[in-house]
């Protein structure tokens, strides 16, 4: 089992919500593209992500996602 943490850096982060977490992918998916998280964004402003990571919260924290610049969620 994994957990993610959201690390963020953005002046909007608090308008964005981890909305549903697949953190246990059923043995027949492959957990590469079986683990996922939504991100929702509630607000009316628009939300850079470039630069926020999700980190795995294994044993060894080497695990990493960085969004490219230019990512947003409206």
């Amino acid at each position: 089992m994994s957990f993610f943490i959201l690390l963020m850096a953005s002046a909007h982060a608090q308008d964005i919500l981890i909305n549903e977490v697949m953190y246990d992918a059923p043995s027949s998916q492959d957990e590469a593209t079986g683990e996922w998280i939504e991100l929702c964004n509630p607000g009316s402003t628009v939300v850079d992500l470039s630069g926020w990571t999700i980190e795995s919260a294994g044993t060894s924290w080497s695990e990493s996602w960085t969004f490219e610049n230019g990512t947003i969620i409206n």
